[in-house]
């Protein structure tokens, strides 16, 4: 409900939020009923590899890589599949004017908002790997599959995003259809790219002629995300040399391609002197040459990958034309600058020496990018939980890929996994396999409970204090309204409310359902909200033992769906709210426990209820936080529980927990 930035305190041990440390999206351990299946993912990513397997290189059915350019018969296959296989899992698969394939879960809460989206493609260079990409769009595929064996329903929409012509083998414009997406690129100059085999194919007569050309506009405003993550192989030999299994990629390096065309003259190499010779190849493979020089003196990277003369040049000609093109990469967009101007100048001077004319387009410039802190610390905090601290390392992607186009337009960030030996053939796939893989994509859907508590000064809860927080609560429903997509109308139904501690009634305890931590953030630092706590705190402690806590469970406590004929909890007369902290490499052994001995709790409490969840928002990593909340008609119905029987089940998990603090409260407002 309200809050003000505040600095770290404890309180009797118990640790206190940070606000100013907020991630924008929120991630725990929980939830290990969401397994990804590793071997049906596999078997899912060999099977589709039928469509365009090549260049063998090993006798095993899957050593084999891939040549599935963009548009291909291949693609197109593989893409008919995918949209298949989409809709079998009861996603709705929309396609825009490139040709991007959008597909989409909804979520419990009908909401209206963008989806988050796991991206990449399932386009491969003339010689790429059966993991460049597809691997991607595999995990995602598998992500849904998961989330329908478990029943599963996250609370806003969810889904995969297959991007067109990803790699620039087939169309040399990479990531074009996420650029067109994004505004980068114009959608007419995208789809006027040429086939680089036959220019008189353009990347929108192959959309035509598969039956791909969406009628849904390529941008934004035409289907927009919410945020973006892609897992992608390393494509590098970094995380394979150190031993880490997940790299948690901070951004992308800037890079920049350009073509060169040079020309000379036809001419007999037995009969022309060399010093007669207007010779385009020798001139372009000095310019290669000392491309190599300049960037290494740079610490930036210079690559050729196309070297192109007429087919009518032989043997015994020299040749009158000749086209190439240089990649330019570094961190420091002023480093591809500079490097781009020092080849030119050494360019011009080469093609002075050599007597050949020199032009020049830039085809692709991608500047260094920095991916979302928010999606950065949740990956982190995934990573920690599968592998462990030293399990992962932060990254930069030397690579170009469609999120750093997406990075443009909502909340970004990838995922790398080691592949052997640098190659796009063999990824280490362990870390998908375990309980918490899944997180980095359905928690940040996941809606929350906001749990405050408050000490008045004067040691209780003045007429004042109510008046203050009774006129804030109308105050806060109109924000939300105004500023988070479909949010409920009032206070019932958003479990904005306050209650009075029965031990210490100078403690309130505030609760409100939200759409996630980001939203909750949103309002802390509105300007609606820092007015009404100017006014709040000057009747609440602000230091000392008792200063304000804040957190989120990760459940929705007081608003879910409600049990047949029980009470709600926000109807209940007295709440019990148990707080229990367990280590961290307990948390599972405890849940497990928890989820043997809960119908003991349950049988107590009824008519009303009891629900549970973990803290989100954790500052002790070795530290883990358990929250119960029951209804009782009084306390001392939960005394008796003391006293009976049932109460020896719950010996195995008091063992387990390094410290609790159970309080009862009464709704005041």
């Amino acid at each position: 409900m309200l809050a003000r930035h505040v600095t770290h305190r404890a309180v009797k041990g118990i640790p206190v939020l940070q606000h100013h440390s907020y991630a924008r999206f929120s991630s725990s351990s929980h939830g290990s009923e969401l397994k990804i299946n590793a071997a049906r993912l596999l078997e899912t990513l060999h099977d589709t590899c039928q469509w365009g397997a090549a260049h063998r290189y090993g006798s095993g059915a899957t050593e084999t890589g891939m040549a599935r350019l963009a548009l291909s018969d291949d693609d197109a296959r593989v893409r008919r599949w995918f949209a298949d296989e989409m809709e079998s899992l009861g996603c709705g698969v929309t396609v825009d004017e490139m040709g991007n394939m959008f597909a989409r879960r909804s979520g419990s809460s009908g909401s209206r908002a963008p989806m988050t989206a796991m991206g990449s493609h399932l386009d491969t260079q003339p010689r790429g790997g059966r993991y460049d990409g597809i691997l991607g769009i595999m995990a995602g595929v598998e992500a849904m599959r998961t989330l329908k064996d478990a029943g599963y329903k996250t609370h806003f929409d969810v889904g995969v995003v297959n991007w067109t012509n990803e790699e620039g083998a087939r169309f040399p414009k990479s990531m074009v259809s996420s650029g067109a997406w994004a505004g980068i690129i114009s959608r007419e100059a995208a789809w006027d790219l040429r086939d680089i085999f036959d220019p008189s194919i353009t990347l929108r007569s192959e959309l035509e002629r598969h039956g791909m050309l969406g009628a849904v506009p390529c941008s934004l405003q035409g289907y927009p995300l919410g945020a973006h993550f892609e897992l992608h192989i390393e494509q590098g030999p970094i995380l394979q040399q150190e031993g880490k299994r997940i790299g948690v990629v901070r951004g992308a390096q800037g890079y920049r391609w350009l073509t060169f065309t040079l020309l000379g003259r036809d001419a007999h190499t037995g009969t022309t002197p060399l010093d007669m010779r207007q010779d385009p190849l020798l001139a372009a493979s000095r310019m290669i040459s000392v491309s190599n020089a300049i960037a290494k003196k740079a610490g930036a990277l210079a690559s050729t990958g196309i070297l192109k003369i007429p087919q009518s040049a032989s043997t015994n000609t020299v040749a009158s034309e000749t086209t190439f093109t240089l990649d330019i990469r570094h961190p420091d967009n002023a480093v591809v600058q500079q490097v781009q101007d020092e080849c030119l100048a050494a360019f011009e001077a080469i093609a002075g020496e050599e007597r050949v004319r020199m032009s020049w387009v830039i085809d692709t410039d991608s500047p260094s990018t920095q991916f979302d802190k928010g999606c950065i610390e949740t990956v982190e905090r995934v990573a920690t939980d599968l592998v462990g601290e030293d399990g992962w390392i932060h990254m930069t992607s030397g690579a170009g890929h469609d999120s750093v186009n997406t990075s443009k337009c909502c909340p970004t960030t990838m995922i790398f996994v080691p592949c052997k030996d640098g190659l796009g053939r063999i990824a280490t796939l362990e870390p998908l396999t375990g309980p918490s893989a899944f997180f980095v994509f359905y928690k940040i859907t996941m809606p929350v409970t906001e749990i405050g508590i408050l000490h008045c000064l004067g040691g209780k809860v003045t007429p004042e204090i109510r008046t203050l927080l009774e006129k804030a609560l109308p105050k806060q429903v109109q924000w939300r309204q105004d500023n988070v997509p479909d949010s409920p109308l009032d206070t019932e139904a958003l479990a904005t409310w306050v209650f009075q501690q029965r031990e210490d009634p100078s403690v309130m305890l505030l609760t409100a359902t939200w759409e996630s931590v980001e939203a909750h953030t949103r309002w802390i630092q509105s300007e609606v909200n820092q007015k009404l706590m100017g006014d709040l705190t000057k009747h609440i402690v602000l230091e000392g033992d008792q200063v304000l806590v804040l957190f989120h469970l990760d459940k929705e406590i007081f608003s879910g769906p409600q049990e047949p004929g029980s009470v709600p909890l926000l109807e209940s007369p007295v709440l019990s709210l148990g707080r229990f902290f367990v280590a961290k490499e307990e948390r599972e052994i405890f849940a497990k426990k928890f989820a043997e001995v809960e119908h003991v709790n349950r049988d107590l409490v009824r008519p009303h209820q009891a629900r549970s969840g973990w803290r989100v928002d954790k500052e002790a990593e070795e530290g883990e936080e358990f929250v119960l909340i029951s209804g009782f008609e009084s306390i001392d119905r939960q005394a008796e529980f003391a006293e009976s029987k049932d109460s020896a089940k719950y010996c195995e998990i008091q063992a387990l927990i390094e410290e609790s603090d159970t309080k009862h409260y009464q709704r005041i407002i």
